[in-house]
């Protein structure tokens, strides 16, 4: 009579041992990828915080109480008023925010100087604390920023079932971590396309010398103001919320037209606001720009990511005249 040929227990350890050596590799690399994921989200939910703050320090009047000097002021929120609406520039619970006003008044000079830095500080990790700061320079009647320079294996039972249930954990384990991997990448492309796209809008806004669209306290997808380019020339650039992504627009005096489409293939939403701020002891009206943009990865609002932003036009023909 022939013998019954059979996994032994020593084999079937063997084989787990084996699986638990392919296993952790790969555990640690879908560790690694959403951890670096979470890394950047925090990166840019910080500079987006630093820099609100920043901003709305500019709205406001130069002997305004909120930039009284002092240092490393706690700054949780800010509420602003934007006509019939209350904004709020809050922050998540991991990040903490302060503010430092320096006062300097040069002898035998009519102006007076306010160095404004403001911190956002939050620990990526247990032991690793990290900090972004951003710095600006507030004048009475003029405005400048300064420039940025181990798997725990399922305990088996002797015999060919404890094998097949190992083998069906595994190819569980390796698809879920598939399927973080594809919605990390997706998240972190949602990210930098948000980045981007706020980073250029700051840009021409910054340079804005007239706001055009929308109007006063008005909501809109759409956004037209005026600049000045490096090289002297004169520019009106158009922002609009297509289908297919988010379409700038901008009509050289010299160049001509330039069109360029961000966020192609992905789900955008988007609103500016123009908002007035009335200061009175300056006898003068600022001028900023709500903005809040949503990019997800399809029309269901997956792994959607927002940034709000609050930006402050300094170079508008009525300051500077």
């Amino acid at each position: 009579m022939k013998r019954k040929i059979a996994f032994s227990f020593v084999e079937i350890m063997i084989a787990i041992i084996c699986l638990s050596v392919v296993l952790i590799p790969l555990t640690t690399m879908f560790s690694a990828s959403s951890s670096g994921t979470v890394n950047n989200r925090n990166d840019i939910l910080a500079r987006q915080h630093a820099a609100n703050l920043l901003d709305y320090s500019y709205s406001l009047a130069y002997d305004d109480n909120f930039l009284k000097p002092g240092a490393n002021r706690s700054v949780v929120k800010v509420s602003l008023a934007a006509g019939p609406d209350i904004l709020t520039l809050d922050m998540e619970n991991i990040f903490s925010r302060t503010i430092s006003v320096e006062e300097i008044k040069p002898a035998n000079w009519r102006y007076s100087y306010k160095l404004i830095k403001v911190s956002v500080v939050w620990n990526e990790s247990k032991t690793n604390k990290k900090e972004i700061s951003m710095t600006g320079v507030m004048v009475v009647k003029a405005f400048k920023l300064r420039k940025s320079t181990g798997i725990t294996l399922v305990e088996i039972c002797v015999g060919v079932l404890i094998l097949s249930l190992v083998m069906t954990a595994v190819m569980r384990m390796f698809a879920g971590g598939l399927k973080g991997s594809k919605q990390g990448m997706a998240h972190l492309t949602n990210m930098q396309t948000a980045a981007i796209i706020m980073a250029q809008i700051e840009y021409d806004l910054l340079r804005a010398t007239k706001i055009d669209d929308p109007a006063v306290n008005a909501v809109e997808t759409a956004a037209r103001w005026q600049f000045i380019r490096e090289d002297g020339s004169n520019s009106t650039v158009i922002y609009n919320l297509l289908p297919d992504g988010l379409e700038r627009h901008e009509n050289n005096s010299i160049s001509g037209a330039n069109k360029h489409i961000f966020g192609k293939g992905l789900n955008l939403k988007l609103q500016f606001r123009h908002l007035e701020f009335n200061i009175v002891a300056e006898k003068k009206v600022k001028e900023s720009m709500w903005i809040e943009l949503k990019v997800a990865s399809d029309k269901d609002s997956s792994e959607e990511f927002i940034l709000r932003r609050l930006i402050t036009c300094r170079n508008l023909k009525r300051d500077i005249m």
